[in-house]
């Protein structure tokens, strides 16, 4: 009994017990009578949070989903609040577009770091989203494309010559694809976006913005962090304050976005790139976009281009150098279909049928997003994969589960672009090719997606017409790293040498 101890001391006590049993009750509600009880997943990341936090901090949720799914099936509860889907039917459920008549599924922006003040195409209600997307969607056009094949190809040419150098200089011939693949897919979408390259192959090291960007990945899990634990977000902001450096990296982001950007509004130019179309219309015209949206969606397209095209196009090397067969295969077929460096154009680039099964496999088996973009039900809840979600529960397609598993795709851990092709292999006619979406799909599907065909075909082409290349000893692991919302690649080393004629 606690009788004789002071009032405030037994309140004091009374408090601690019942903070102490306040897990247990909590593990009871979400365990047995929260709205998605009923799906499956372990019981500890269905009483709290910080499981799925965790494995988002350290880097390892791509592979620790992937296992929840082969453990669980389909779907899986990965936190109190949210499920995670490997079925392909989920594409369509959450992605897709809606019924007529209701609306999309919202993205769910936890941990990215949005302010409720910004405006763009990621954060966009659906009529403002429209609006950016058919601006955008007339720059990124096959017709506007094949204008800006030129400039594609002049930044490569410009790589290959930083090549040969290599070859001859001290380096002989040791190169690190996953910078230089980089510096070039940057250059090329700041030339073809904003008008002018950033100048980081003729440098020959990162732009301070994009280096900037890259080092804040990692923060954003910690974002995710503060904003589930309030207590944490308010540490943050005192950190903030007491270390005004990590205030300052986000303002040069800020300040060199938009200087960029505003420069390029501001400059008369004859030649078309992506701001051409967006200032289609005058200021005043409801078919625009304001000031603050254009900043802030060249901000997204610049990372989200450079990103995407530089691991697709090292994944796809690793992979192919990796399986001595495809490369010779490869190889073979780009040389075969031209007999010049002269002769390469894109409209043939793109009809060479090894090379996109090359480039299907490779999306596959090492997506440039491996993890989820997230969505919220809608207030009247959504049936995913013939299942009724109640509303405003967060749901996603796990990429890299879904494009790794059995149920979707014969030998899933093995690299065959033969299954891409047709008349397809016995072996793979069962595969759900439809499972495969690194795109995304619906209303709110990249918008960059032919653009990054584009720059991967070509650059692949260009690399293995050009050289002889092989893999460095020191990179045969190179696909095991971690990723924090993008992979984390470490050095993709080869070794380049002037292609034998006859080969």
């Amino acid at each position: 009994m606690l009788w004789f101890l002071p009032v405030l001391v037994q309140r004091a006590v009374a408090v601690i017990c019942l903070l102490s049993l306040y897990p247990f009750f909590l593990a009871i509600r979400n365990i047995f009578f929260h709205p998605l009880s009923k799906y499956p997943g372990p019981w500890l990341r269905a009483t709290f949070f910080w499981p799925e936090l965790w494995t988002t901090l350290t880097g390892n949720s791509v592979p620790t989903h992937k296992a929840l799914h082969d453990q669980y099936g389909h779907v899986v509860r990965i936190a109190p609040d949210a499920l995670s889907y490997n079925d392909p039917q989920a594409w369509r459920d959450i992605h897709g577009f809606p019924e007529k008549g209701k609306p999309q599924m919202r993205k769910d922006r936890t941990g990215f770091g949005d302010s409720p003040d910004d405006e763009n195409i990621l954060v966009a209600n659906d009529n403002d989203h429209a609006r950016i997307r058919k601006l955008l969607s007339h720059a990124m056009s096959d017709a506007a494309l094949r204008k800006q094949e030129p400039i594609v190809a002049a930044h490569q040419e410009n790589l290959l010559e930083k090549f040969y150098a290599r070859i001859e200089g001290p380096e002989k011939g040791i190169t690190d694809l996953t910078h230089w693949c980089t510096f070039t897919a940057f250059d090329i979408i700041g030339d073809i976006g904003l008008g002018s390259s950033f100048g980081a192959v003729d440098a020959g090291g990162y732009h301070s913005w994009i280096a900037n960007l890259f080092a804040s990945i990692k923060f954003l899990g910690i974002l995710r962090v503060a904003e589930t634990y309030k207590w944490v977000g308010r540490l943050m902001h005192c950190a903030m304050e007491t270390f005004p450096a990590m205030q300052k990296s986000r303002d040069l982001h800020i300040k060199l976005t938009k200087d960029k950007t505003l420069g390029r509004m501001k400059t008369v130019t004859e030649r078309e790139d992506f701001m051409t179309h967006v200032m289609k219309y005058p200021s005043n015209d409801p078919r625009s976009m304001n000031e603050k949206e254009t900043v802030q969606t060249f901000a997204f397209l610049i990372v989200a281009a450079t990103e995407t095209v530089s691991t697709a196009a090292c994944g796809a090397m690793y992979l192919t150098l990796s399986h001595p067969h495809v490369h010779q295969r490869l190889r073979q077929e780009i040389r075969d279909a031209f007999p010049t460096k002269e002769s390469i154009r894109y409209s043939t680039i793109a009809t060479l049928p090894y090379l996109n099964a090359v480039i299907e496999e490779s999306l596959r088996r090492y997506t440039p997003a491996p993890a989820s973009f997230p969505r919220r039900t809608t207030v009247e809840g959504n049936v995913i994969c013939g299942e009724y979600v109640p509303p405003n529960m967060q749901v996603a397609v796990h990429q890299w589960s879904t494009y790794l598993s059995e149920s979707n795709f014969a030998d899933p851990l093995t690299f065959d672009p033969d299954r891409w092709l047709e008349p397809t292999p016995e072996k793979y006619k069962n595969d759900k090719k439809h499972a495969l979406q690194p795109f995304g799909l619906g209303p709110r599907g990249c918008i960059g997606k032919n653009i990054f065909y584009l720059e991967v075909r070509s650059l692949l082409v260009r690399l293995f017409w050009h050289f002889d290349i092989e893999l460095c000893e020191e990179s045969k692991n190179w696909m095991d790293h971690k990723a924090f919302l993008m992979w984390e690649k470490p050095q993709l080393l080869v070794k380049l040498s002037k292609r034998q004629e006859g080969v």
